[in-house]
Protein backbone atom coordinates (compact mmCIF):
# COMPACT_ATOMS: atom_id res chain seq x y z
CA UNK A 1 0.00 0.00 0.00
CA UNK A 2 2.88 2.56 0.80
CA UNK A 3 4.50 2.13 -2.60
CA UNK A 4 1.50 2.23 -4.72
CA UNK A 5 0.68 5.70 -2.57
CA UNK A 6 4.40 6.75 -3.35
CA UNK A 7 4.27 5.90 -6.78
CA UNK A 8 0.95 7.78 -7.37
CA UNK A 9 2.36 10.67 -5.51
CA UNK A 10 5.63 10.85 -7.45
CA UNK A 11 3.20 10.65 -10.78
CA UNK A 12 1.25 14.06 -9.76
CA UNK A 13 4.89 15.55 -8.57
CA UNK A 14 5.84 14.93 -12.37
CA UNK A 15 2.85 16.09 -14.26
CA UNK A 16 2.57 19.03 -12.00
CA UNK A 17 6.34 19.78 -12.29
CA UNK A 18 5.00 18.96 -16.11
CA UNK A 19 2.19 21.36 -16.09
CA UNK A 20 4.63 24.02 -14.24
CA UNK A 21 7.57 24.29 -16.93
CA UNK A 22 4.56 24.47 -19.84
CA UNK A 23 3.08 27.45 -18.27
CA UNK A 24 6.59 28.62 -17.94
CA UNK A 25 7.58 28.04 -21.35
CA UNK A 26 3.84 29.96 -22.45
CA UNK A 27 4.79 32.71 -20.71
CA UNK A 28 7.82 33.53 -21.65
CA UNK A 29 6.58 32.38 -25.41
CA UNK A 30 3.67 35.74 -24.36
CA UNK A 31 6.42 37.70 -23.01
CA UNK A 32 8.84 37.42 -26.04
CA UNK A 33 5.99 38.70 -28.31
CA UNK A 34 5.06 41.76 -25.86
CA UNK A 35 8.50 42.43 -26.63
CA UNK A 36 8.58 42.21 -30.15
CA UNK A 37 5.02 44.19 -30.62
CA UNK A 38 6.12 46.96 -28.00
CA UNK A 39 9.64 47.45 -30.33
CA UNK A 40 7.02 47.88 -33.48
CA UNK A 41 5.13 50.21 -31.64
CA UNK A 42 7.98 52.25 -31.00
CA UNK A 43 8.90 52.04 -34.25
CA UNK A 44 5.92 52.86 -35.58
CA UNK A 45 5.68 56.00 -33.77
CA UNK A 46 9.30 57.29 -34.63
CA UNK A 47 8.29 56.74 -38.18
CA UNK A 48 4.87 58.68 -37.42
CA UNK A 49 6.90 61.59 -36.06
CA UNK A 50 8.87 61.60 -39.00
CA UNK A 51 6.77 61.83 -41.29
CA UNK A 52 5.17 64.39 -39.17
CA UNK A 53 8.25 66.58 -39.29
CA UNK A 54 8.94 66.32 -42.78
CA UNK A 55 4.72 67.06 -43.67
CA UNK A 56 5.49 70.06 -41.35
CA UNK A 57 8.58 71.38 -43.26
CA UNK A 58 6.81 70.61 -46.81
CA UNK A 59 3.16 72.65 -45.02
CA UNK A 60 5.28 75.56 -44.33
CA UNK A 61 3.67 78.94 -45.38
CA UNK A 62 6.98 80.46 -46.42
CA UNK A 63 8.21 77.25 -48.12
CA UNK A 64 4.64 77.19 -50.42
CA UNK A 65 5.21 81.12 -50.65
CA UNK A 66 8.89 81.15 -51.98
CA UNK A 67 7.80 78.33 -54.23
CA UNK A 68 4.66 79.76 -55.70
CA UNK A 69 7.13 83.26 -56.33
CA UNK A 70 9.66 80.62 -58.31
CA UNK A 71 6.52 79.35 -60.49
CA UNK A 72 4.50 81.66 -60.78
CA UNK A 73 5.02 81.95 -64.74
CA UNK A 74 3.86 78.27 -64.52
CA UNK A 75 0.62 78.00 -62.02
CA UNK A 76 -0.55 81.51 -63.24
CA UNK A 77 -2.02 82.00 -59.76
CA UNK A 78 -3.99 85.30 -59.29
CA UNK A 79 -5.87 86.44 -55.90
CA UNK A 80 -9.18 85.01 -55.46
CA UNK A 81 -11.71 87.60 -56.97
CA UNK A 82 -15.18 87.83 -54.39
CA UNK A 83 -17.26 87.25 -57.57
CA UNK A 84 -15.48 83.74 -57.47
CA UNK A 85 -17.04 83.05 -53.86
CA UNK A 86 -20.79 81.56 -54.02
CA UNK A 87 -23.33 81.73 -51.22
CA UNK A 88 -25.57 79.41 -49.86
CA UNK A 89 -28.29 79.58 -52.30
CA UNK A 90 -25.73 78.17 -54.98
CA UNK A 91 -25.90 75.22 -53.06
CA UNK A 92 -28.59 72.39 -53.74
CA UNK A 93 -30.87 71.34 -51.34
CA UNK A 94 -30.43 67.81 -50.33
CA UNK A 95 -33.31 65.35 -51.70
CA UNK A 96 -35.56 64.47 -49.03
CA UNK A 97 -35.05 60.41 -47.94
CA UNK A 98 -37.49 58.27 -49.40
CA UNK A 99 -39.49 55.00 -46.94
CA UNK A 100 -38.21 52.03 -48.46
CA UNK A 101 -41.68 50.34 -47.67
CA UNK A 102 -44.07 53.00 -49.29
CA UNK A 103 -41.36 54.55 -52.14
CA UNK A 104 -42.70 58.14 -50.79
CA UNK A 105 -40.61 60.71 -49.91
CA UNK A 106 -40.84 60.83 -45.93
CA UNK A 107 -40.05 64.77 -46.48
CA UNK A 108 -43.79 64.89 -48.31
CA UNK A 109 -45.26 63.16 -44.88
CA UNK A 110 -43.32 66.04 -42.43
CA UNK A 111 -41.70 62.87 -41.12
CA UNK A 112 -37.86 64.43 -41.80
CA UNK A 113 -35.86 64.77 -38.61
CA UNK A 114 -38.36 62.58 -36.84
CA UNK A 115 -36.50 59.29 -35.68
CA UNK A 116 -38.04 55.78 -37.01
Amino acid sequence: MYRATLTILFAAVLITAAAVFAIKKDAERAAERAHRIDQEIAEEKAKIAKLRAAWSAADDPGRLQRLVDQHQDLLELAPIEPKQIGTFDDVPRRPAPIDDDTGVSTGSLGLVGQGG
